[in-house]
């Protein structure tokens, strides 16, 4: 099926310390085999954590009773050592079997500002959400999908755990022009999976199964793209395998719902100016 949607060229898999994924990785190389497209691992050594712990004043909390102490600087740089090569094993593990190009880097700076640098128009920013609530909310993490989303990418949001990865790819659609609709298409066509579509708008004359026949339609009402608990029940009846939309519809839902939206991964479009020619489907 040949589909409008975004132009992919590049997944950018990014790793930081504490957010190596196995099923992410695994994710990020079965997407790049299917859209053919390069693979591209990013591990992102914070410096501004060195230089905290260089600080005269910085301590740790230890467990098992040492309390605060100094941060441990050679400590410190050995576990980001460990980290960096873990991922970098894992990636080539994953890239592999690969029928596309792939590539790792090691890059040290500020986490959020060296994500966006090297992020451009094209790529898909795949993240890993932390296991724990607290890590979500906090840097580095924060600080990467911040920076993500201000870049010209798109952006995959994989939760640390998935409900249906044999589900359907479902499309939240602001308008009834919405990119998330060609997108969740493209992404169908590669993967194999039915497209349902989220209706978040009022009717103006026509609604989105108009134009894709076959799609299964649900209406919300009113705002509820801003109410939790509605929206995750209307996305239970969809059995969501990857959830589609573009940045204005994840703003409405915000960051902080992300991990509520059923387990499933979150593909946040890039700006608009991307949206542009034909993706080949992949052979079956």
């Amino acid at each position: 099926m040949n589909a409008r949607g975004p132009t992919f060229k590049r997944i950018v898999l990014g790793f930081s310390h504490g957010s190596i994924d196995r099923g992410a990785v695994d994710l990020a190389a079965e997407l790049a085999d299917k859209l053919a497209i390069d693979l591209f691992g990013l591990f992102l050594a914070d410096e501004n954590v060195r230089s905290l712990a260089a600080l005269p004043f910085a301590r740790e909390l230890r467990v098992l009773g040492a309390g605060w102490q100094p941060i441990d600087v050679d400590r410190l740089e050995h576990e980001l050592d460990v980290a960096a090569r873990s991922a970098q094993r894992l990636f080539e593990q994953a890239a592999r079997s690969l029928r596309v190009a792939s590539s790792f880097e090691i890059a040290a700076g500020p986490v959020g500002r060296t994500l966006e640098s090297l992020s451009r128009a094209g790529d898909i920013v795949l993240l890993a959400e932390p296991k724990s609530a607290a890590e979500r909310m906090a840097h580095p993490f924060v600080s990467l999908l911040d920076a993500a989303l201000r870049s010209a990418a798109s952006v995959l949001l994989v939760p640390s755990r998935m409900a249906h990865p044999a589900g359907s790819i479902v499309a939240i659609a602001m308008r009834p022009d919405d990119r998330s609709i060609d997108a969740a298409f493209v992404m169908s066509a590669v993967i194999g999976a039915d497209v349902a579509l989220v209706q978040a708008y009022k009717e103006q004359g026509h609604a989105p199964v108009a134009s894709f026949p076959g799609a299964e339609v649900v209406r919300l009402a009113g705002e509820a793209l801003t109410d939790a608990g509605y929206l995750t029940a209307t996305l239970g009846r969809l059995h969501e395998r990857l959830l589609v939309m573009t940045r204005e519809g994840f703003e409405k839902v915000g960051p902080s719902l992300i991990a509520s939206l059923r387990r499933a991964p979150m593909l946040v479009l890039g700006p608009p100016q991307n949206a542009v020619p034909d993706i080949p489907a992949a052979d079956a």
